[in-house]
């Protein structure tokens, strides 16, 4: 087993995450438990299926599942209420092919929200894998597997680790010259995740102007925008004029990371200290993280060898600027940022730049975070 997983991390990836669904399905006793459906947005009662439903507003996994019932309608079922229907309606991917992989039968959606990330997460082992088969360090392999936030999405029925496949995907196929399943693995990923863009939309930028990529692959690559656009256009002329999306998730330049680190010191139970160590020790792996990567970039002479350090820069960017809504809760900021730690990890892991100390840091994290997800709704 140690020289299979030497050899290939999709083995890692394949006990890691079916012991972890395993597991929580067991413990939790019911697959609709990872819904996390709230009694604020469905009438547990006069639901159509059984699933379970708690007290409150639940979770966002509730308005995949909601839309997963019939992607192509901007009904919303019976006995249910969501938050920003538009909003939540323009990240179809998600909810698509949960809908295919149940063909169509409600009562199975609770399994195929599951499998599709669970699939997603195998899925982005085989990707690391290709980026990674050179590197003589086997252990810097899992490194990009290890992220949190991809335990997170799986364990509520969120779309992260889908996303991150598909950008992870997008980017593999477009350094070896494959611009049409580049085109369509970028589509994908932001009709999951229309905040993908900040990561493709740099590397569609490094298409463009990179001369030594052929001229019909340069133009294949804009592709995407005008897909998610027409998209967007859809989806605001279906709810006009009630089309509402969420601003409060953007404020000034790391206000948000500083009132929300001063808020969270406010602790008064033994819960919320624990929840404010997981909070430091998320937010200290993600500077780290940047940190080291942003020290990669400036060592290297050719950055523009490969779109990794302009996304880099940009995902970082694009982080200073999330408000309180996003940094106050560490399960947020994480999932949020999977794409951009994953693509981070990948490209230190592709670098040689990931130590055994790196290692053992992220197996910790990931480990406590796997075993904090197990026992919670």
């Amino acid at each position: 087993m140690l020289n299979s997983l030497k050899r290939n991390p999709i083995i890692f990836a394949i006990c890691f995450f079916s012991i972890f669904v395993i597991a929580r399905v067991i413990i939790l006793g019911d697959p609709s438990k990872f819904i996390v459906a709230g009694s604020d947005f469905f009438e547990p009662e006069q639901w159509q299926e059984k699933i379970h439903v708690k007290e409150g507003q639940g979770y966002d996994g509730q308005f995949f599942f909601n839309y997963a019932h019939n992607p192509f309608t901007t009904q919303i079922q019976p006995h249910s209420k969501v938050d920003l229907p538009p909003y939540r309606h323009q990240r179809i991917g998600y909810p698509t092919l949960s809908w295919l992989l149940s063909f169509g039968n409600p009562n199975w959606l609770p399994y195929s929200l599951i499998i599709v990330n669970l699939l997603a997460a195998i899925g982005l082992s085989f990707f690391v894998l290709q980026f990674t088969n050179q590197n003589e360090n086997w252990l810097a392999r899992l490194a990009p597997i290890l992220a949190p936030g991809i335990l997170m999405s799986v364990s509520r029925d969120l779309s992260e680790v889908l996303a991150t496949f598909f950008v992870v995907g997008a980017i593999y196929f477009i350094l070896n010259k494959k611009a049409l399943l580049f085109t369509l693995f970028t589509i994908f990923a932001l009709l999951t995740r229309e905040t993908e863009i900040v990561i493709l939309g740099p590397v569609i930028l490094w298409i463009v102007i990179n001369k030594e990529i052929k001229l019909s692959a340069r133009l294949l690559s804009i592709l995407p925008i005008v897909a998610i656009g027409t998209w967007k256009l859809v989806v605001i002329q279906n709810w006009y004029p009630n089309y509402e999306s969420p601003m409060q998730n953007l404020s000034f330049p790391l206000w948000g990371f500083v009132h929300s680190f001063w808020l969270n010191l406010q602790v008064s139970s033994i819960k919320e200290i624990i929840e404010l160590v997981f909070w430091i020790a998320y937010a200290v792996l993600i500077i780290a993280i940047f940190t080291k990567s942003i020290k990669q970039i400036l060592s290297q002479k050719n950055v523009l060898n490969t779109p990794f350090p302009i996304v880099i820069i940009a995902t970082i960017l694009f982080s200073f600027i999330f408000s309180e809504a996003i940094y106050i809760d560490d399960w947020a900021f994480v999932r949020v940022l999977t794409s951009a730690i994953v693509v981070a990890l990948l490209y230190l892991a592709k670098e040689n730049q990931i130590s055994k100390s790196w290692i053992f840091s992220l197996l910790i994290i990931s480990g406590l975070t796997f075993l904090r997800l197990i026992v919670r709704i």
